[in-house]
């Protein structure tokens, strides 16, 4: 499972549908994202909703991907 599809998982097993979307659709990667810091977006969103370990998990770069 690369990045992206773990990612995806990880926000689907915790029912951030809204998020899953998002990442499916590559906001969150460094190619294509309309944020010009997409990791840094993906932790705000995930601290602001109280998911402090998965924010903490893309902080350390476990959902890093380019596309």
């Amino acid at each position: 499972m690369n990045a992206k599809q773990l990612l995806i998982s990880e926000l689907q097993k915790r029912n951030l549908d809204a998020m899953a979307k998002k990442a499916i659709a590559g906001e969150y990667s460094d190619l294509g994202s309309p944020y010009a810091t997409p990791v840094i977006e993906l932790i705000r969103e995930l601290e602001a909703l109280g998911h402090r370990d998965l924010a903490d998990r893309a902080r350390n770069g476990d959902f890093d991907h380019e596309r």
